[in-house]
């Protein structure tokens, strides 16, 4: 249940950015190039305003209009709440944990991955720094073809 969370987390994200018009969806792919991976789990996403998901670690920040933490604490992510994941709809993008050690496995991630059925991508994260290696994301990248498009990034 925990990982599920995780990665539920993860997908609200976007979905946060998107209802919130910071992040643009028109365009497809194009939005790609406004997502940034900075390592680890930590994530800058820009467009009318600077997004930061889980910031650590940062070499070269630009001024932040909203920055999200995210943690498994009750007061932070109910799994309950978590359950009504099951019934988000245009999702544009995901942004999965795949190194296993605390979040998914790659193979969970490809699950979760399946079951949110992005539109335009599944960005894998959570590895690299602490735990994981690109190993784990190319074997996400490997469970998803055909089903989805996966961008694995390189940290900024």
């Amino acid at each position: 249940m925990m990982r599920t969370i995780k990665y539920a987390v993860a997908a609200l994200t976007i979905v946060l950015g998107l209802s919130m018009g910071m992040v643009s969806a028109e365009g497809g792919d194009n939005m790609l190039e406004n997502i940034h991976w900075l390592g680890h789990a930590s994530f800058r996403i820009t467009g009318e305003k600077v997004i930061y998901v889980d910031p650590w670690e940062i070499k070269n920040p630009l001024p932040a209009g909203v920055i999200l933490i995210t943690h498994e604490h009750f007061d932070h992510c109910s799994p309950a709440d978590v359950q009504k994941m099951k019934t988000l709809k245009n999702i544009d993008v995901a942004l999965v944990p795949v190194s296993g050690t605390y979040v998914m496995t790659a193979e969970e991630a490809v699950n979760a991955v399946k079951d949110i059925n992005p539109k335009v991508a599944a960005i894998p994260m959570h590895y690299g720094k602490i735990v994981g290696t690109k190993a784990d994301a190319q074997r996400f990248a490997q469970g998803l073809k055909g089903v989805a498009n996966v961008v694995i990034m390189d940290a900024e």
